[in-house]
């Protein structure tokens, strides 16, 4: 019965493997639903297979200790009643054939499973996809579907924005809800969103840009190869950035492995009000550019929109515009 029913997953596997590109705008979820399912049965299939093995190699143990031992049961069986080493022969090779199907129907499985996760990135777009276009809002489709501002006029195009600030219009004094789910508006000021930052980031290998200018007119950049956060059950934690490059300095090579917090979800031990909103380290770190819009330079102990080495001082800058982009 086992057998019939891997044969039929398999069957399925394959059709659903070899199907045509579907569009994800009608069927993203029951694809992830499907897979998800899979992924569970084959997780299921795989435990048991080990379980098996483990038994199996136990059982071959005591065998050939018991051959070895002229004292037991087993050999003496054999020496009265040579009609069941045969027997036992037999049956040894049954199972060896068993593990042997278990294992080969294992690996086309994962093999199939592999495959249905290529036609699932074939579904995939992100602002990289659009490069091409105009700047402006497109539809980001990955485990879930939701909008984000692409700027196509910087350096070549195909730049997911995640925040932009430049007038104080909108306030980043936000708790946890509002940081995970994005706030804002994408043609103004806006935080994207953790959570979706983190779907961008682990879908594939991005590079990030933060651009800063300050109150008279200085523009600074600072470039990081490798930028990646993590999920929700890790708070967010800054996984790596990669290498640093630019002129703004390098603010956030100290903070991996840092997890985000906010006003309401303080996640480690640097815990006062002005270190909220971002990830941090030791004395709140060198850098919040979702801190409070001040305006016109001013420091106010840390609290402003701030990169540190910028003016190697809590300078509360004009504008702070962060963007990813895949890298190919």
């Amino acid at each position: 019965m086992l057998i019939k029913r891997l044969k039929i997953y398999l069957v399925v596997l394959v059709l659903f493997g070899s199907a045509p590109r579907i569009s994800c705008f009608i069927g993203c979820e029951q694809l992830e639903t499907s897979l998800e399912t899979m992924n569970s049965y084959l997780q299921n299939l795989t435990q048991s297979l080990v379980e098996y093995r483990q038994m199996y190699q136990l059982h071959m143990e005591e065998l050939r200790r018991n051959m070895k031992s002229p004292e037991n049961h087993e050999t003496r069986e054999l020496s009265t009643h040579p009609g069941t080493l045969p027997s036992l022969v037999e049956k040894t090779t049954d199972n060896l054939s068993v593990i042997n199907f278990y294992s080969t129907t294992d690996g086309v499985m994962i093999t199939e499973l592999q495959h249905i996760n290529e036609k699932r990135e074939e579904t995939t777009q992100t602002c990289f996809d659009f490069r091409n276009s105009p700047s402006g809002i497109y539809q980001q489709i990955l485990r879930n579907e939701f909008e984000a501002f692409c700027d196509n006029d910087y350096s070549t195009g195909g730049w997911t924005v995640i925040q932009n600030r430049f007038n104080g219009s909108v306030d980043f004094n936000r708790g946890w809800k509002a940081y995970q789910e994005g706030f804002g508006d994408l043609e103004g000021e806006f935080w994207l969103g953790l959570e979706k930052i983190h779907q961008l980031t682990s879908s594939k290998q991005h590079e990030l840009h933060v651009v800063l200018e300050d109150f008279e007119g200085n523009s600074k950049v600072a470039t990081y190869d490798d930028f990646r956060l993590a999920d929700e059950a890790e708070r967010y934690k800054l996984k790596s950035v990669g290498r640093y490059n630019g002129t703004a300095g390098d603010e956030l090579t100290h903070l991996l492995g840092q997890v985000f917090n906010t006003f309401d979800a303080d996640n480690d031990s640097a815990a006062n009000f002005k270190c909220t909103k971002w990830w941090y380290s030791y004395n709140c770190g060198y850098s919040n550019l979702n801190g409070n819009y001040l305006g016109q330079g001013a420091e106010l102990d840390c609290k402003g929109m701030y990169w540190y080495y910028f003016h190697n001082s809590c300078y509360s800058l004009k504008s702070s515009r962060m963007m990813i982009r895949a890298k190919v």
